[in-house]
């Protein structure tokens, strides 16, 4: 039996934390910090938007130990899957950091607490709703949601339902399920052939690679439509934006294009981990963009460094297939 190392199981746990998505739910977060209304001081934010990167890692150990049976097949590198991750540990670790969070979440507003509680039981949920075809994308999206209206939450002193039917937060957290869901049908493509042998049907797998691989160019247009129409009737800022979000939204919507081109192109095989960078980078780009809505200068800040940190943190993993 191969003797338990401390040291070797936290390597592991990171590496299986997958850091490149956190600036997802992070800046799904930021959003609903900036759109609050509040003014919380910079330490408050910090705190908010680490359990937001921490909390996404936690849910990436969840889905993989839910998902090993697929995971035989699509990654059999990561570290739980491999045996270099014990099971056990990572299980404990994760309940752990689940309950620092709801502990520092009740403290900041007791209200949160069911946001909270909401984003780890949608993760559960998605592992299980992805055997379902659409339904699987639908939750992923949903996942990611509430860390709109999680962060506004804690920064402020808002009751729960104030914050969950405030007309900005549930317009944000629309356009972040709705990227989200493009996200999930393009992650699909690298899992396609274990999925389909373990009788998981994602619409990559109920459509097949042949028709998919159109589809995605219809799905990145949806986001950027509700955008438009979200800008045309003011619900977020006023009409019309500043020429630097224009900017912004034209450089994003060709990075989905260009996303979809790659996976059109190479829909599986080794160029499908280079698309999939470019499909969470196309994501963050989109969340980050609409923070120029309030605010132009932050936005445009976060939009040139976000990409550079994710694309560096997403090349050392490598060797661990995402």
């Amino acid at each position: 039996m191969q003797k338990f190392s401390l040291k070797d199981n936290l390597i592991a746990y990171i590496v299986s934390m997958r850091w490149y998505g956190s600036f997802i739910a992070g800046m799904a977060g930021f959003l609903g910090i900036i759109f609050s209304g509040a003014d919380p001081t910079a330490t408050k934010q910090i705190i908010v938007l680490s359990i937001l990167f921490i909390g996404w890692g936690v849910n990436q150990v969840i889905n993989d130990y839910l998902g090993l049976a697929e995971d035989r097949h699509n990654a059999p590198k990561r570290p739980m899957v491999s045996g270099r991750l014990n099971i056990k540990f990572a299980l404990g670790l994760s309940i752990f950091l689940f309950l620092v969070g709801l502990i520092i979440t009740y403290f900041l507003n007791k209200g949160a607490v069911t946001f909270y509680l909401v984003l780890f039981g949608l993760n559960i949920m998605y592992e299980r709703a992805k055997r379902i075809p659409l339904l699987g994308n639908i939750a992923f999206g949903l996942l990611l949601a509430p860390c709109v209206h999680y962060a506004a939450m804690c920064v402020s002193e808002q009751r729960f339902l104030a914050v969950l039917f405030d007309r900005r937060l549930a317009t944000l957290a629309i356009l972040v399920w709705l990227v989200n869901f493009v996200l999930c049908f393009f992650s699909d493509f690298k899992d396609y052939e274990g999925d389909k042998k373990e009788n998981v049907k994602t619409l990559v797998v109920l459509l097949g690679i042949d028709k998919a691989k159109y589809l995605g160019f219809i799905l990145i247009t949806i986001p950027f439509i509700y955008l438009y129409f979200v800008i045309k009737l003011q619900i977020l800022a006023k009409y019309p934006p500043d020429v630097y979000f224009i900017l912004m939204r034209i450089a994003t919507f060709l990075s989905f294009l260009f996303v979809s081109v790659r996976f059109f192109k190479y829909p599986q095989g080794a160029g499908v981990s280079y698309s999939l960078k470019w499909a969470f980078v196309a994501t963050v780009a989109f969340i980050t963009m609409l923070i120029a809505l309030s605010n132009t200068l932050l936005s445009m800040l976060l939009f040139a460094i976000n990409p550079l940190l994710m694309g560096i943190i997403f090349n050392l993993y490598s060797d661990y297939p995402t």
